[in-house]
């Protein structure tokens, strides 16, 4: 995104009052807001410097080290979010939240948009880490296919991307989804991840993997009750397809190394969230220690 002039002073108020009502009930938010009015303060002394030129927020990341190039959020400063949520995960637990849902018998694997647009550089959809999410994925894939369990993958593409009728819907009139065409290279599975004939490939239209899809009778027919998830992004197609998957009655378990978005702090953010109210976020040791020893 592009910082612009104008309403600067009511920009840094409006994150300050946020704070007085957050500061004291939950702190990952003040903090989320904190973090964005420092990001504020810091556009506003650049653009001074450079004469009001416009400045992108990935060059201020980069520059001030919360984000690198080609890599995730700066570690110091993910530690330092992760010690901010684990710290007020005591407002959460002492209100009955963070329970663990568990493994059940049976888990499907359900890899959400590893596909080209969002998993290779230069697109409209293209996200932060995949040279983490990508190798973690290999190996979770490489467990489900040992165990001969089911495994699903999913794009988003469009059909009609021009006129009225397109099959966008109004998400098209929100997000660049014309670039998701049906049979481009952009929503092709990312080879890397070698997807074979007898994992199934749904093409969906919106974000949850479930909505408007036969993601739900495939797994039931399969006897499967556990739905472990990879994916992109964290904050949209990954959220609403745990969300749907635990709604439905599966057990939803994500795989924290192989979750991707296109702002780190947005990964963050989502699966502390998400592990609060929606699925057991685990790390891939975890998962894959479970894989050897329980299926």
């Amino acid at each position: 995104g592009v910082v612009q002039g104008g309403g600067g002073q009511n920009f840094a108020s409006l994150w300050r009052c946020v704070g007085i009502f957050t500061r004291h009930q939950f702190c990952p938010i003040y903090a989320f807001f904190e973090f964005n009015l420092s990001l504020y303060t810091s556009f506003k002394r650049r653009r001074q410097a450079r004469r009001m030129q416009p400045i992108t927020i990935r060059s201020i990341l980069e520059k001030d080290g919360i984000r690198k190039k080609g890599n995730d959020m700066d570690p110091e400063i993910k530690a330092a979010l992760d010690k901010l949520f684990a710290s007020d995960s005591q407002l959460y637990q002492n209100r009955g939240f963070q329970r663990r849902i568990g493994w059940g018998k049976k888990p499907a694997l359900v890899n959400i948009d590893l596909a080209n647009a969002w998993t290779r550089e230069d697109n409209a959809f293209t996200c932060e880490g995949m040279d983490t999410v990508i190798p973690a994925t290999q190996q979770v894939l490489a467990a489900f296919r040992a165990k001969g369990l089911p495994i699903v993958f999913t794009t988003t593409a469009y059909d009609i991307i021009e006129g009225e009728h397109s099959d966008m819907g109004l998400w098209g009139k929100k997000i660049p989804a014309e670039v998701l065409r049906v049979g481009s290279e952009a929503v092709q599975i990312d080879d890397r991840l070698e997807r074979r004939d007898n994992e199934l490939l749904i093409v969906k239209k919106q974000a949850s993997g479930f909505r408007g899809t036969n993601l739900n009778s495939y797994l039931n027919a399969c006897g499967v009750d556990t739905v472990v998830i990879t994916g992109a992004t964290a904050s949209a197609c990954i959220r609403a397809t745990v969300e749907d998957a635990i709604a439905d009655g599966f057990r939803p378990i994500i795989v924290r190394e192989c979750i991707g978005d296109r702002i780190a702090g947005a990964v963050e953010w989502n699966l502390y969230d998400i592990d609060a109210k929606f699925g057991d976020v685990e790390s891939l040791d975890d998962v894959l220690e479970h894989m050897r020893r329980n299926t």
